[in-house]
């Protein structure tokens, strides 16, 4: 058995218990009687799990407080979960609202901070999330989505996005023997790896090559 057959069970397996209790949480916070007892009512831990999950793993990696990942993980509860939409309009005592909102999480979740609806904090830096805001709508109020493409990763398939698959082709490249100077760049968080990203045109045929590594 290969590691992603070893590890895709464990992400599965980690997802369905934090959606366990994301859900538990919502019905909670909304003071709906108990119809069914939760099996977890406590955040699951990650102590045990190895590799990790792809959404503890995308956390690390981009920098997202524990609070910014509870957004996360609440976006993409509302495209697996098909009575999510139920549980955040009686959240949010509103029934014109069956969506994650930034006021809902900061209500909801514990440690909340105001920064992490900021364009420079990593869910909107990073487009991690999309907000559909119309109008005077306050920010707070409007409603939130995940990326599809961060939407598949935290599922475990990790594919191009469909924005970049026809701009962008794979190319194969030897193991580069370098070393990146030390940046100090503003907006580029603490990665475990240094990422070399290679971008190439070519007019006459009318395409952009792109190639990454890790160094």
């Amino acid at each position: 058995m290969s590691n992603l057959d070893s590890w895709m069970p464990n992400n599965e397996e980690y997802l369905a218990k934090a959606l366990t209790w994301l859900r538990w949480r919502l019905r909670e916070f909304a003071q709906l009687p108990d119809t069914e007892i939760s099996e977890v009512t406590e955040k699951p831990t990650t102590e045990e799990v190895n590799p990790l999950p792809a959404l503890i793993l995308l956390s690390q990696k981009l920098g997202l407080s524990d609070f910014e990942e509870e957004i996360l993980l609440l976006c993409v509860a509302m495209e697996l979960d098909p009575g999510m939409a139920r549980l955040c309009a009686k959240a949010q005592d509103n029934a014109h609202q069956p969506y994650p909102t930034f006021a809902l999480a900061l209500s909801l979740f514990d440690e909340p901070a105001w920064d992490a609806l900021s364009w420079e904090r990593p869910l909107r830096y990073w487009r991690l999330i999309e907000i559909h805001q119309s109008g005077v709508q306050p920010l707070t109020s409007s409603g939130l989505r995940v990326d599809e493409r961060v939407l598949n990763y935290i599922k475990g398939l990790n594919s191009l996005g469909d924005r970049l698959a026809s701009l962008v082709m794979p190319l194969e490249t030897e193991e580069w023997d370098l070393t990146l100077p030390a940046l100090k760049r503003r907006g580029f968080l603490n990665l475990r790896h240094n990422l070399l990203l290679q971008v190439c045109t070519n007019k006459s045929r009318g395409f952009i090559s792109a190639s990454v590594a890790y160094v």
